[in-house]
This record gives C-alpha cells, structure tokens and sequence, in this order.
C-alpha cells in the first residue's frame, strides 16, 4: 500500500526478520519494530493492517481491538468459525 494512496501510508511495520525489512522502512521513513505489540502500544498509529500468515489474524485483531487499534487483516480474518466469533467480539466489546 505504500506510495499507492496520498490518503494512506506507513508509518511503521513490525518484523521478526528486520533484516529483510530494514532497507525499505529506511527508505520510506518509518520505524521498524521487532514485535506486533511494539506497534499497537504506538499511539500515533490509526490502524493496523495485518499481512501475515492467516493462522495469526484472529490472535492480532483481537489484540489490536484491546489495544483500541483498528484493524484491516488480508483475508482471510480467521480459520476457524470460533475464532471469528471471538475477533468479533473482542472487536464489539473494545468499539
């Protein structure tokens, strides 16, 4: 999405392998955590997009909604029909 829409842009990423990533947060000026929860405890940041494996979404939008983050997951957002209904809920009870 980056460079894509003036509406939008990065203004941090969390990694495991920063390394990889380094170069490019460099290059478009944003910070580069090691952790998810480095980047929902970033108060400057509106919203979270989650580009990583799908057995993870559910977890981090449930994450992210308790952090008051809001949330934008590829799809999908969740394997299984209870971990929908959990992320949902986590989603509604932290508005």
């Amino acid at each position: 999405m980056q460079g894509k829409s003036d509406a939008t842009a990065s203004s941090a990423g969390a990694t495991r392998t920063q390394e990889k990533a380094l170069s490019f947060a460099e290059a478009h000026g944003f910070p580069l955590y090691d952790r998810y929860e480095k980047v929902l405890a970033d108060r400057a940041i509106d919203a979270v997009v989650l580009a990583t494996p799908h057995t993870l979404h559910a977890e981090q939008i449930i994450a992210a909604a308790k952090a008051q983050q809001t949330r934008v997951p590829e799809k999908p957002f969740a394997l299984a029909l209870r971990d929908a209904a959990a992320a949902v809920r986590a989603c509604a009870e932290n508005k």
